[in-house]
């Protein structure tokens, strides 16, 4: 199995997702799954896709 400096080169995985949090236009809904189940990732999504998620 590859560690995640085998993976990126010389870039660590947490400057990656800084670089991809702070570079990236917020548009739309933005979830942080990571200590979600599914079923409250679905949740979430439709709690707020109209109105967090809206575009335009």
């Amino acid at each position: 199995m590859l560690t995640d400096s085998q993976r990126y080169g010389d870039w660590p995985v947490a400057d990656l997702d800084a670089g991809f949090r702070s570079d990236t236009p917020r548009i739309g809904l933005w979830l942080d799954t990571s200590d979600q189940t599914p079923e409250r990732t679905v949740a979430e999504i439709l709690a707020r896709a109209w109105t967090d998620g809206r575009i335009g």
